[in-house]
């Protein structure tokens, strides 16, 4: 007992080396896909090898809505980036409405016209674009900073605004988040407020499908997402049965 005891004194005390073995970080998950369909700025559905579909809302960043000035903009640029293009998402969660959020990265071969490869990432000799900082700088995404405390996307929206690319050259821009809560002024910085999309008319989308429902509209026997109108008429179009 009394070897224990000294053992143990030493060990404590740092008099001992003893072998620390650290516990290996677990890797993000990922996914693996193409991406098939490009929804609007900010959000994107793939098709992974064995077939399953799905649908990834790009974190941390915040597109104008589509009724929006440059929200056409960042939807063409966005589909430059990903559509029919390898995609490697970084998981982050999931929003309210189901869909997968992500880091995204798109594969592009080296020497594609319009294409920078400043900000990229690269894995096993694939050199993959990081897709939400590509759109920071070009000005057609907001940092959404409720979201994301990341000091690279600060960095690369505050470059866009010194040299007014995009969005940051309209004098009246509007942050989506206060579009979205009926502002039609200036947004100085992000604001916490209630989302009239909470009091919205709600409307289903699939989990796959490009369409938005009635409740108890056939379409939705095999998935049901909760969605506000607004949100649904910016990224989907009605169902023609069921006329929402």
């Amino acid at each position: 007992m009394l070897r224990l005891l000294t053992f143990l004194s030493l060990v404590l005390f740092g008099q001992v080396g003893v072998e620390v073995v650290e516990k290996p970080k677990e890797e993000p998950a990922t996914i693996r896909a193409v991406c098939t369909r490009v929804l609007d700025g900010d959000t994107i559905q793939y098709t992974k090898p064995d077939g399953s579909q799905g649908t990834v809302r790009l974190f941390g960043v915040d597109a104008p809505e589509m009724s929006q000035r440059f929200g056409k903009e960042a939807r063409d640029r966005l589909e430059e980036l990903v559509l029919n293009h390898g995609i490697l998402v970084i998981l982050k969660g999931k929003d309210r409405y189901d869909r997968e959020l992500g880091e995204v990265y798109a594969f592009h071969p080296k020497g594609k016209t319009g294409i920078r490869y400043v900000q990229s990432w690269k894995e096993k000799g694939k050199h993959f674009v990081a897709v939400q900082e590509h759109l920071l700088e070009d000005g057609l995404v907001w940092h959404f900073t409720k979201y994301s405390d990341s000091a690279e996307y600060q960095t690369i929206q505050n470059d866009a605004k010194e040299h007014r690319r995009g969005i940051w050259q309209d004098a009246r821009r509007v942050a989506p988040w206060d579009f979205r809560n009926g502002a039609r002024v200036e947004t100085a910085i992000p604001r916490n407020v209630e989302s009239i999309r909470e009091t919205d008319t709600k409307v289903f989308i699939t989990r796959t499908g490009s369409k938005y429902h009635r409740a108890g509209c056939r379409y939705l026997s095999k998935s049901k997402i909760e969605i506000p109108l607004s949100r649904a008429k910016s990224a989907y179009s009605p169902c023609s049965k069921c006329r929402p």
